[in-house]
């Protein structure tokens, strides 16, 4: 898949490289030793994280993006803190989950651009087949159109950018949003796949200058699949 719409930032907007790192570590100072790393990784102007936000409680009765976390999401936002950077500026999708994803981390700031795709979906069924149609390129009755979802994305980049400064950005949302943006912004090769592999939460550090984007791999994440 291809989106239409392609996304581009200056040089001066993301400066430098996110280097890759991969880092499993265990014992009592685990977690401060973990802190320290990733900030030294990304603790730099413009760097930006994008969080997939974790399980929430599932409930048929109530649309998906009123659904808050569950006690597996919220251990899982929990274990965030051990991998988010302490200064980063924390902005979140206007949905429950995606926010209290970030929430244990410290305040959160939210914005409507990083919500997940609006759609008219129904509870039952194969719903992984309809989203894999949808980022293939599929148009969905009453399903928003990908271009607008990119648009909408990259505009919150933009205006996040500037306040967060030197320090790291870091952004919750969803994984069909958050696929379409980066299948736009960076050299994502097979984007339903990517989207099939994510897990909740999910981290991925992007360099939009650098096109390019490397999941956040750590032993301390509590994240299921």
């Amino acid at each position: 898949m291809r989106c239409s719409t392609e996304v581009g930032f200056g040089a001066h907007e993301f400066p430098g490289h996110l280097p890759r790192w991969e880092h499993r570590l265990a014992g009592p100072d685990a977690a401060e030793v973990a802190v320290e790393h990733v900030t030294a990784a990304v603790g730099k102007p413009y760097a930006l994280l994008l969080v997939r936000h974790a399980m929430p409680a599932l409930n048929p009765e109530v649309a998906p993006e009123r659904w808050e976390l569950d006690t597996a999401g919220r251990r899982g936002a929990e274990s965030l803190t051990h991998v988010l950077p302490p200064d980063a500026v924390l902005v979140s999708s206007q949905e429950p989950k995606a926010r209290q994803t970030l929430e244990p981390t410290g305040p959160v700031a939210t914005d409507h651009r990083f919500n997940e795709v609006a759609r008219n979906e129904p509870h039952d069924g194969d719903f992984r087949r309809r989203r894999r149609a949808y980022l293939a390129g599929a148009d969905h009755p009453k399903w928003e159109p990908r271009e607008q979802v990119v648009a909408r994305f990259h505009a919150g980049i933009k205006h996040w950018r500037p306040p967060a400064a030197a320090r790291p950005l870091v952004v919750a949302t969803h994984g069909m949003a958050m696929t379409l943006w980066l299948a736009a912004a960076v050299d994502l090769a097979d984007p339903i796949s990517f989207w099939d592999d994510l897990r909740l939460p999910d981290v991925f550090a992007v360099d939009p200058a650098g096109r390019t984007v490397e999941r956040v791999d750590s032993g301390l994440l509590y994240q299921l699949r």
